[in-house]
């Protein structure tokens, strides 16, 4: 059988079928949950990142590849997914722990941001990292090349101006 014959024989079945009424919100129970959203989503994903950081480098980056290609699923699921799987297992009781994570929060603890007109306190994602967002970063950064080229700029016109005095000096 063609497929147009096939769509066609579906249309009619589709058409001859009373419309689907929604239910009446009042018989199902409590009010209906929000959708969760990309910013909900994003902020997961980026928790089980920050999470799945803390690993070593290979399994981390075996996590990041499991999620990302193969099962083509957000982080936070497939950290969440782990979880759950321990408790169905019944080994959720005896997680395996890396002794180096008792020490992050005392390591890493509460940071000011490094760019002078921010100065907000905040908690660093990684060890070493300076400023509070990526916003601040760029800005430090603006304003150290900004002086940079001001000190190669005023380096230019002292070159300029010796450059002027020896030539006027030869000259004289």
């Amino acid at each position: 059988m063609p497929p147009e014959a096939i769509i066609e024989g579906i249309e009619e079945d589709l058409r001859d079928q009373a419309p689907i009424t929604p239910p009446d919100p009042t018989t199902l129970g409590g009010p209906a949950e929000t959708p969760i959203s990309d910013t909900y989503s994003g902020s997961l994903d980026d928790a089980a990142t920050l999470l799945l950081r803390q690993l070593v480098p290979s399994i981390r980056d075996y996590a990041f590849e499991l999620a990302d290609i193969v099962l083509k699923i957000p982080r936070w699921q497939l950290v969440l997914g782990a979880v759950l799987m321990q408790h169905e297992s019944g080994t959720l009781q005896a997680p395996s722990i890396d002794p180096s994570w008792r020490q992050i929060e005392v390591a890493i603890g509460r940071s000011i941001c490094g760019y002078a007109k921010c100065k907000k306190e905040f908690i660093p994602k990684r060890f070493g990292e300076v400023f509070c967002s990526p916003e601040c970063g760029v800005a430090k950064k603006k304003e150290e090349i900004a002086e940079r080229n001001r000190r190669r700029e005023m380096e230019m016109k002292m070159r300029r101006a010796e450059e002027k005095a020896i030539f006027q000096g030869s000259m004289g």
